[in-house]
């Protein structure tokens, strides 16, 4: 049984890259020419292998793939571009600055993603794309949404920037439609700081992607610097020892005594130093008339680098993740599964990115039990973006996404973790769903 005062102690996630590659990275980053060379196409090749398709093209960013994306298929203004409201607002932007119109379309909180429900619902006459987003790392059942896309005539995008490795019925996300889309953002499983990539077997989309790719200018370096000084502080606070003697406990204070403070602490915060505040992608639900001037510069050979690094390991990090998420299922109490994600139950075909539970009542409740029992906690960080008021003019009622946003918590399973870990997990979990019931 595991007390009040328990010895184990587990931070919310960990960064997919180790300390020493990061300082190394810097180190390499202090003398790069930031050229766009060599190493970025072994990547694109790297990608293009992994995933079984024709071409892969790297850029800036997810935000900007997008944008790109979208320009690529020369769709009249007022088009219809039919998307989940759970995202980084910037994809609404890439969508709204070229005279597309967003329209949301409600979530699932089985599997995180669309409601094919209601997909169907709002699919009209204007429609023509629709831009999938596999959240938490778990799959949905993709042939339907394929189906039905091609039906309609839709073109069918898929964000897996969660998701890589994540398979349904043995073909990986991110290959079932027109276009996969991923972010290489610092977090991301595959990463490269700041960075995106598309994948296609479309000759003709990748040839267009390629054309808008030759303006694009040299990346600053710091961006980057930002970036590595963010990840290099998550490791040190999410560090096993640090984090069991010092980061527990200031969040244990922050918690009971400024609980406001402790809602936003992994809210992004706006950047206002003397940098401007558009080169560290700041995910602020602002409405764009055009994408940043900033926003436009080529994928690096030192991005490769650190990309090609989680390439190598993503398996590994894959197995490691589902051997612990069955561990987990297989502990958790009945009364505690009714609270988990329905698609969980399956992990040869999720990669357990997150492990969300669904609160029945106050989050913030569940979130305090389980950081009093040593356990750090999170909800979604992204943007509700059909509730955003610089998003008004979009605005739907979308119930199963505000309960996504609102009610979910993600447990830890990052892949660092021990068997005795989950074990504790598990007891705590269990134990507060014997008491709330």
């Amino acid at each position: 049984m595991i007390g009040r005062r328990t010895a184990t102690r587990l931070p919310r996630g960990k960064f997919f890259i180790p300390t020493r590659v990061l300082l190394k990275a810097l180190g390499r980053l202090v003398v790069s020419d930031m050229r766009r060379g060599d190493r970025a196409a072994v990547l694109e090749a790297r990608l293009r292998e992994r995933f079984g398709v024709t071409h892969c093209t790297t850029l800036s960013t997810y935000r900007m793939a997008v944008h790109f994306v979208l320009k690529a298929l020369e769709l009249d203004r007022g088009d219809e571009v039919l998307l989940t409201p759970i995202t980084i607002p910037d994809t609404v932007n890439a969508i709204h600055v070229l005279g597309l119109k967003p329209v949301f379309v409600d979530m699932d909180p089985a599997t995180h993603n669309m409601d094919l429900a209601d997909l169907r619902r709002k699919s009209g006459d204007r429609s023509r794309v629709v831009l999938m987003t596999h959240l938490a790392g778990i799959s949905p059942e993709m042939e339907a949404f394929a189906e039905f896309t091609a039906s309609r005539g839709l073109a069918l995008l898929e964000d897996f920037s969660q998701s890589y490795g994540g398979t349904w019925r043995g073909k990986p996300l991110g290959t079932f439609g027109l276009a996969g889309l991923g972010s290489l953002s610092a977090g991301k499983t595959l990463s490269s700081l700041a960075g995106g990539f598309v994948l296609t077997s479309d000759t003709g989309l990748f040839e267009s992607l390629r054309a808008q790719a030759e303006g694009l200018h040299r990346p600053e370096k710091i961006t980057f610097c930002y970036q590595l000084a963010q990840a290099l502080k998550i490791n040190l606070f999410a560090s096993r020892p640090v984090f069991r003697l010092f980061t527990w406990r200031m969040l244990r204070f922050v918690q009971r005594f400024m609980p406001r403070r402790f809602d936003t602490i992994q809210t992004p915060r706006a950047v206002t130093a003397c940098i401007h505040k558009d080169n560290f992608f700041e995910d602020r639900p602002i409405l764009r008339s055009r994408m940043p001037g900033a926003f436009y510069f080529w994928f690096s050979d030192w991005q490769a680098e650190l990309t090609l690094y989680c390439l190598d390991r993503l398996n590994e990090g894959n197995r490691r993740r589902k051997v612990l998420g069955r561990a987990l299922l297989d502990r958790l109490s009945p009364a505690a599964m009714r609270h988990v994600a329905g698609a969980l139950v399956e992990p040869e075909r999720n990669t357990y990115y997150h492990f969300p539970v669904l609160c029945s009542g106050d989050r913030r409740d569940f979130q305090e039990y389980l950081l009093r029992h040593g356990i750090d906690s999170a909800g979604y960080i992204l943007c509700h973006c059909a509730q955003a008021e610089a998003f008004r003019a979009y605005a739907c009622d979308t119930p199963g996404a505000d309960t996504i946003k609102g009610q979910v918590v993600f447990l830890p399973v990052h892949e660092d973790l021990r068997d005795g870990d989950i074990t504790a997990l598990a007891d705590v979990v269990n134990r507060y769903y014997a008491s709330s019931s």
